[in-house]
């Protein structure tokens, strides 16, 4: 079975929510089989290191947190002291932002949380003790190639999703669902008609109510992982033309190991698949 799971994440479990998509026996549909909130720091170690013998194995687990740090910022605050007067911090993006944020800044116009200067570090801290504790690290994808066995994980920020994923006349919802339910609920359809996911009987739960977006941001991240699948391996397609971005130049090639990077939605032809 394939399976693409989608986290939205967040230090505290209250904050987090989880959707699961199963590609269906026709091989081309993939379909919200399940919805969860409250997510718990045990079930996302379970999902992230269930054995690839099992059944209920993700294939896909695709994350709403940053997987890394600037390493202009990383090399200035590890030798940083004040009484190092004569060292200059980096420039101000530079010090705030990874390169797969700014390609996220050029590329959708959608400024990412700064994993350098935001409290979204902590949310990082968090998964990177996750990570690190289950010793997860050869399962992180930060170049575009599925793993043969076990979960690939990959990093994804739901709302570059939400902007590559809306037509023109659709983008006026991104900035309202945040905050409203009826934005969310246009947002989750316009996407389920660019891309033919099936929201089974989960559609209500996924919309929300009030100002809570976690689930609604679990779905994008799903979305993404199953665009990402659907790329990296030529087994199925969602809508058409849909592809993912990945780093395609030596300064991203670079930069992707060691600050993590972010997949998003492109449209354009299918690239080769990818394997470890």
């Amino acid at each position: 079975m394939t399976r693409i799971l989608g986290l939205d994440w967040a230090t505290e479990p209250s904050k987090r929510a989880l959707v699961q998509l199963d590609l269906m026996d026709d091989g081309r549909t993939f379909r919200v089989t399940d919805v969860l909130d409250k997510v718990s720091d045990d079930e996302v170690r379970d999902v992230c290191t269930a054995s690839s013998n099992s059944s209920e194995t993700a294939t896909v687990v695709a994350v709403d947190t940053p997987f890394g740090w600037p390493r202009a910022f990383s090399a200035f605050v590890a030798k940083w002291t004040p009484q190092s007067a004569s060292m200059r911090p980096p420039e101000t993006d530079d010090f705030r932002f990874r390169k797969t944020d700014q390609v996220v800044r050029k590329e959708l116009h959608k400024e990412p949380l700064s994993v350098a200067a935001d409290r979204i570090a902590l949310s990082a801290r968090c998964f990177a003790e996750i990570l690190a504790e289950k010793q997860l690290g050869d399962r992180v994808d930060v170049k575009g190639a599925l793993r043969t066995s076990g979960p690939t994980i990959i990093e994804v920020y739901p709302g570059a999703s939400a902007v590559a994923l809306c037509d023109k006349d659709q983008k006026h919802l991104l900035s309202k669902y945040k905050g409203t339910s009826e934005a969310r609920r246009l947002l989750v359809e316009h996407v389920v008609e660019r891309t033919g996911i099936d929201l089974g009987q989960h559609k209500r739960k996924i919309v929300g109510e009030g100002k809570r977006s976690d689930e609604t941001d679990a779905f994008l991240a799903a979305v993404t992982g199953a665009i990402y699948f659907c790329d990296v391996t030529g087994q199925a397609s969602l809508g058409s033309g849909w592809s993912i971005r990945r780093p395609d130049d030596g300064a991203e090639k670079a930069a992707a190991p060691l600050e993590g990077w972010i997949f998003f939605p492109v449209r354009g032809p299918r690239s080769r698949p990818t394997e470890r």
